[in-house]
């Protein structure tokens, strides 16, 4: 872009310029960089997705945690580190399709899962956490994760606290388990 001397300033210029790749940009943000996956703004949409249909569709939480992640940057380094993410990362991409599938934090990632049927859930989410552990063989580590269903009327940033809090108890009691929350 040239720059010249108008009635309008340089930036008036620039932003009448960039106005169609806000879209792009905005498509942008919802995605971690790193893992391809959607990140926190993805799953601010995301809830809000499971909110609209909650009345059709039950979406049960997980939240899946890195075990040790800290000890693979510190022994392998970084790099190593950004490797057992990804690796982890594409693993759950193609364990299901369907899932909707988020980067919540360093080490953990949220999998909103639609089911039917309870004990099938949970049973998909101890396999899916149980194959996880695959992707991080070669960095030493596995997955610890919390469950959570929700419970008639609970919006799903509810569902997501109680997830949380059930992982929380599964990395302080045995790392490598799905723990499932109680209905509050």
């Amino acid at each position: 872009m040239t720059w010249s001397r108008s009635s309008s300033s340089p930036a008036t210029s620039l932003r009448r310029s960039t106005q169609p790749n806000r879209c792009v940009f905005s498509a942008e943000r919802r995605v971690d960089q790193l893992t391809g996956l959607g990140n926190r703004a993805g799953l601010e949409i995301g809830l809000r997705s499971v909110q609209e249909c909650a009345e059709t569709t039950k979406h049960a939480t997980l939240i899946i945690d890195c075990d040790h992640f800290k000890t693979i940057n510190d022994r392998y380094g970084h790099l190593a580190g950004d490797g057992a993410l990804r690796s982890l990362a594409q693993h759950l991409s193609d364990s299901s399709p369907d899932l909707q599938i988020f980067r919540y934090g360093g080490d953990e990632f949220v999998c909103l899962l639609p089911y039917l049927d309870d004990a099938e859930v949970v049973a998909f989410a101890e396999s899916l956490c149980k194959s996880a552990d695959t992707a991080l063989l070669p960095y030493g580590s596995s997955v610890t994760a919390g469950l959570a269903l929700p419970v008639t009327g609970e919006v799903p940033w509810a569902t997501l606290a109680r997830a949380d809090a059930a992982l929380l108890r599964a990395k302080r009691s045995s790392r490598g388990t799905v723990v499932l929350s109680a209905a509050s």
